[in-house]
């Protein structure tokens, strides 16, 4: 049986530092408080979620709202941040949430988000505006993926949602009640699903009771066969004997993981990603051949890509590059170094034709 997604995690693994930069700058927020808007904004939003399916045609309300999302959803939000589009998604996300929650839960819910970021209701709104997307294109996702239906699937993500919550932020979000529905909703959620399996288990013990009986029985009637009708003779069966060439070590078993750096996965936490930004970035023959810009993850948080901001003095023109976790030999506090030569890295092809962030 697959394990439950943690949609906190799908979701927030979309929104970039990059992307927190220029959605900042558009809406004219610093990018701490935009950062706090959106590692409160997630849980938020998917407490108010499940708040609303104790509400009459709240389930409907949500699946219209998912069916409603186009395709390419994810992509497409990601790449309007910060651009002159944003201000149109933002608007036509609040407004989809709006249709779900209701206005008074989505003012509410903004006007947690606004006091604990300090970017105010209206900031927060915006904020909201920009996730409302990404949270129902994931939720589109699971769906698709099998994980049930969506009553059930935000149920699952409780524990989830309260450990991505700020405490600061739950506090604001409590005096709304917004919390309070959200725990009902997963209670009642909870009881349905175990009086729908305890209904099954009972139907099933009832129309199986003369089976255990009548298997018992079949298999003593087959071992009493088996005690009187084998051979008096006894063969003693041998373990095989390990046969090894002398000076030859015996084969290993242990497969390479691609992953691994410096004996330990490339783990990144979604509010550490910002602290890798700038670090350097080595040649398998010690030479500095740039800096991170970007770092690309994995539901699990394990970085799989790295985009690299190329030394000018490489001669490479300021491009930038599109590093794979498999070419990352070892990870330091300082930056990463590539199992890459800085003649190899000069060959490679820029990554989709993006220039790099030239210093001045």
């Amino acid at each position: 049986m697959s394990s439950t997604p943690n949609l906190v995690t799908l979701i927030s693994q979309f929104i970039t530092p990059e992307m927190l930069n220029r959605s900042a700058s558009a809406m004219g927020v610093d990018l701490s408080s935009m950062q706090k808007g959106v590692s409160a904004g997630i849980p938020g939003i998917l407490s108010a979620l499940t708040s609303s399916v104790m509400k009459p045609g709240g389930i409907a309300k949500i699946e219209n709202a998912i069916d409603q999302q186009q395709p390419g959803v994810l992509a497409d939000a990601a790449r309007m941040m910060g651009t002159p589009q944003q201000a149109r998604v933002a608007e036509e996300g609040l407004s989809s949430l709006s249709s779900v929650l209701g206005g008074g839960t989505t003012s509410a819910l903004a006007n947690a988000v606004g006091r604990y970021s300090g970017a105010g209701e209206t900031g927060a709104k915006g904020m909201l505006g920009l996730l409302a997307p990404v949270v129902m294109g994931v939720l589109g996702q699971q769906q698709n993926a099998g994980a049930g239906g969506v009553a059930q699937l935000l149920a699952s993500q409780k524990d989830n949602v309260m450990r991505a919550m700020p405490s600061e932020f739950a506090n604001y979000l409590g005096s709304s009640g917004i919390l309070d529905k959200a725990q009902a909703a997963t209670s009642t959620q909870q009881r349905s699903s175990y009086q729908s399996a305890n209904y099954t288990t009972d139907k099933g013990t009832s129309q199986g009771s003369w089976l255990l009986p009548a298997l018992a029985a079949l298999c003593l009637l087959g071992l009493g066969w088996y005690l009187f009708s084998r051979p008096s003779d006894t063969t003693l069966a041998t373990a095989p004997t390990e046969i090894r060439t002398p000076g030859v070590a015996p084969e290993s078993t242990h497969v390479t993981d691609t992953t691994r750096f410096g004996g330990a996965p490339f783990v990144v936490a979604w509010n550490d990603m910002e602290k890798w930004l700038h670090k350097s970035v080595y040649s398998s023959d010690n030479k500095k051949v740039g800096e991170i810009a970007e770092l690309i993850r994995n539901p699990e948080d394990r970085v799989t890509n790295v985009y690299m901001d190329a030394e000018t003095t490489l001669g490479l023109g300021g491009q930038r590059y599109d590093i794979s976790a498999d070419k990352i030999s070892e990870v330091k506090p300082d930056g990463i170094i590539l199992s890459m030569t800085e003649a190899e890295i000069k060959a490679m092809p820029p990554a989709d034709g993006a220039k790099a962030d030239v210093k001045k």
